[in-house]
């Protein structure tokens, strides 16, 4: 190829380039530039040739450009950091910058740039951003009414069931106990759906965090199996638990996310099984940790029920999905709670799979990761006996608005032997602890009238209102149940959190964890 062939096509190249090309000097003196780049900068070719680049923009873009010719510069490579300039009113320019070794060019210094129209795509990021913090406050808002409706919907729930339990420990005629069974038991069928709908949210949204404490395994298995005693007795269906010898007992992890899944396995299996038996198994499994202070767990929950076709397998762990999804379908409910296993099971550090055909029984089998934990040691006192520790009596004020979960606490800590005074928003308590005190325990709700529970616990720990112990325990005891609520009951000065409805073994496990705390 002659001399003028290659200057020829290094010019058409240069010309017709898809990027505006540009050559500059040290000063940044455009030496050589192309129709695309005049085209971007809005100047015709002849106005740009020997001008400053430096000339034409503002003045932190020019400060831009000197740090950018440096680092060009002292680079045995073309610079990859980009800078956006502000060219002609509503363009915006991005240059990438690599220096030409003076040798190639009669011994002068220059820098290849190249010139890239970056409108759109900027227009494109501020639209996306834009759409991100609609969609963040959208999701604000949506966690804000979750939050309420949560509230609202959890606290005559919570009277309702308690009073219903209190009541059915009395003496009561057959036929009178099976009716308030039944209402317990679509109460809990009720909760058990808003606990999906509120559960399935927080895990997409990114606001479900697991807690990591000690519990007993066997313990965690027993109460599943007891849990479906009575439905699995109704059936003939024989319901079991196996655990194997070499399977730790004592874990730290979340007893209540691991029997949440557990349950959830458990319930569908004795939904879906006329005959033969479910059985709850647990034994180690590889831990690819290869930690010596962890544990992997392989839980299993088998069935002899009528299997579940191949091609539904994968989707029922999807939210919203049912094998039977027709209107007359066989077996209710929200299509949520294996949507809510596979989460919850993630989370544990583990995966979830199904085993089945049609005909032939299922099996339901998860992983879970767990820290190994230290046996407690059982202290001896008088009292209700909470965790293998003895709970004193107790003088407790319950401050609660709502008189049927007032009624509710109130009768089932005097069945455990405490004696309790209660006051109806936040101001009467404060009184109640200045006026009648002293007392062992506050229980705290959240929302009253007058004065909050977030309020007056920061009062009292501020020592207002009378000669009272400021450090006097307190628990907050509320219907609201999103991320973050725990941590702002703890920050007022809180020193422990229940959320409702909660059941009489629930309360006394948490007193006895706020009062036998070293």
């Amino acid at each position: 190829m002659t001399p003028e062939m290659q200057d020829f096509l290094a010019r058409a190249m240069f010309e017709h380039a898809p990027v505006g090309l540009m050559l500059l000097t040290a000063e940044g003196e455009i030496r050589a530039v192309c129709r695309e780049s005049s085209d971007l900068l809005g100047l015709p070719p002849e106005s740009l040739q020997g001008r400053r680049l430096f000339d034409l923009l503002r003045e932190d873009d020019r400060e831009s450009l000197a740090t950018l010719l440096a680092l060009a510069r002292g680079a045995s490579h073309p610079v990859r950091e980009v800078m956006v300039l502000s060219g002609p009113p509503e363009r915006v320019i991005r240059l990438h910058v690599s220096a030409i070794p003076a040798g190639k060019v009669g011994g002068e210094f220059l820098f290849n740039c190249a010139v890239i129209d970056f409108t759109e795509r900027r227009r494109l990021e501020q639209e996306l951003e834009t759409a991100r913090r609609a969609a963040e406050e959208a999701s604000l808002a949506k966690s804000r009414f979750l939050a309420n409706m949560s509230h609202e919907m959890r606290t005559p729930l919570n009277g309702v069931l308690g009073l219903l339990d209190l009541t059915l420990r009395l003496e009561l005629g057959e036929e009178q106990r099976e009716n308030l069974r039944m209402v317990r038991d679509a109460g809990r069928n009720l909760l058990t759906i808003i606990n999906d709908i509120l559960d399935i949210t927080k895990i997409e949204t990114g606001m479900l965090d697991l807690v990591n404490e000690p519990f007993d395994l066997d313990r965690v298995l027993s109460t599943t199996a007891r849990m479906f005693s009575i439905e699995a007795r109704a059936k003939g269906i024989e319901l079991r638990y196996v655990k194997s010898l070499e399977t730790p007992q004592e874990l730290f992890g979340d007893p209540v996310r691991l029997r949440q899944v557990l349950a959830n396995l458990v319930g569908n299996a004795i939904k879906f099984t006329d005959k033969g038996w479910v059985e709850i198994s647990a034994k180690p499994w590889a831990c690819p940790h290869d930690n010596p202070s962890k544990t992997c767990l392989l839980f299993e929950v088998r069935d002899t029920g009528c299997g579940i076709p191949r091609e539904l397998q994968a989707p029922i762990f999807d939210s919203f999905t049912q094998a039977d999804a027709s209107y007359s379908r066989r077996y209710q409910g929200t299509g949520l709670g294996l949507a809510i296993c596979k989460r919850l099971v993630e989370l544990m550090g583990g995966e979830v799979w199904v085993e089945s055909e049609p005909g032939a029984g299922a099996a339901f089998s998860f992983t879970a990761t767990f820290d190994l934990a230290r046996p407690a040691i059982p202290e001896q006192g008088e009292g209700p006996v909470v965790g293998g520790l003895r709970l004193p009596a107790l003088r407790i004020l319950l401050a609660e608005d709502n008189r049927v979960n007032q009624t509710f606490a109130r009768r089932a800590l005097e069945m455990d032997g405490h004696s309790v005074a209660c006051a109806a928003n936040g101001r009467q308590a404060l009184q109640m602890l200045d006026r009648d005190g002293p007392f062992d325990l506050v229980l705290m709700d959240i929302q009253m009238p007058e004065m909050d529970g977030m309020e007056a616990t920061r009062r009292i720990r501020a020592g207002e209102g009378g000669g009272f112990d400021p450090g006097v325990p307190i628990i907050a005891l509320t219907a609201y149940a999103m991320k973050g609520d725990k941590d702002r009951f703890l920050s007022a000065g809180m020193n422990d959190y229940i959320s409702k409805p909660f059941d009489t073994t629930e309360l006394s496990e948490v007193i006895g964890r706020v009062m036998l705390r070293p």
